[in-house]
């Protein structure tokens, strides 16, 4: 039997899309989901009360209603939901009777699916560690564009997990999300994107206020990001390789690496401005570079490494 059919409240999830922060939003939609019937607005309703208490875990009595109803809050991802709760690296966090935030690694039909399913409408955040297979993430993006559902409260995305070991790291700069700038329609209320991937494409980004590529970021990825217009970015986090031995070669910057950004006119309001050496060199003319350029005049926080702000 399946289970029976769900109605939402646009309006009310509208409230929730311009500040999914904003913990009253979800009150009020629980309690309509409340007066409507069926689990999610219990669900919604223990959630809350959780959370106002200030307890970020979820419940054991969650837990149990969550399976109890697994078929209308998972579908047909209850499997895949699982194993990502029982991961060591996988999170996978509920606020008001919807999925808040996943980290986990999955295939391209489970993500597929889990963003379709209506309980990842209020989505959040969403972190794929591994998609199919270790080098293109190309999928994530098809995934995303695929849900027939909205995503209005997604505002953080992240893609891709450090490998471990040497062996595993050997490969590492061929690891891509060149169809990245596709979600910039899609979401254009993205604020924060975290990529473990160095060559990635880029696209204009609106509400974008923070891009983190601290573990890598191939010279293409830099004319990517210079080629694209991203008004509110206030953040940019960049690893760097300048070894052209190194393991990395591919992705060795040279002298000009970061000419096409230092005119600073597809970041106008960037704000903190962070390099992350990939290996010993030393970047001190790299700095001086950018202090002297029209990029480096509207900085108030340029450095190296582990002299990153808390932002």
């Amino acid at each position: 039997m399946s289970p029976p059919a769900e109605t939402f409240n646009r309006a009310l999830e509208d409230a929730i899309y311009a500040a999914p922060d904003d913990l009253s939003r979800f009150d009020a939609y629980a309690a309509w989901l409340r007066q409507q019937g069926g689990p999610r607005g219990e669900l919604a309703v223990l959630q809350l009360e959780r959370e106002r208490d200030g307890d970020t875990e979820t419940s054991d009595d969650e837990h149990a209603l969550i399976e109890e109803h697994a078929e209308l809050l998972l579908g047909d991802v209850a499997d895949d939901y699982r194993d990502w709760i029982d991961d060591d690296y996988g999170r996978v966090t509920w606020r008001g009777g919807f999925l808040r935030s996943i980290r986990a690694s999955t295939t391209e039909p489970a993500l597929a699916a889990l963003l379709a399913h209506p309980s990842a409408r209020l989505l959040h955040t969403l972190h794929i560690l591994d998609l199919d297979c270790d080098e293109c993430y190309d999928d994530v993006v098809q995934a995303i564009l695929a849900a027939d559902a909205p995503l209005g409260a997604l505002r953080v995305l992240r893609i891709g997990m450090l490998p471990e070991g040497q062996s595993e790291l050997a490969g590492y700069d061929g690891r891509n999300c060149l169809s990245l700038g596709r979600l910039a329609a899609r979401c254009p209320q993205l604020e924060e994107i975290k990529l473990t991937c160095p060559r990635f494409g880029m696209g204009d980004f609106p509400a974008l206020r923070i891009l983190d590529a601290a573990d890598g970021a191939s010279p293409e990825s830099i004319r990517a990001i210079a080629q694209a217009r991203l008004p509110a970015l206030e953040t940019l986090r960049l690893g760097l390789c300048r070894e052209p031995d190194a393991m990395w070669a591919s992705m060795a910057w040279t002298a000009d690496t970061l000419v096409p950004l230092l005119g600073g006119d597809a970041t106008p309001n960037l704000r903190r401005l962070l390099l992350w050496p990939l290996g010993g060199e030393s970047c001190d003319d790299l700095l001086e570079q950018i202090a002297a350029s029209p990029l480096g005049g509207g900085l108030e926080h340029l450095a190296i490494g582990d002299a990153d702000p808390e932002v």
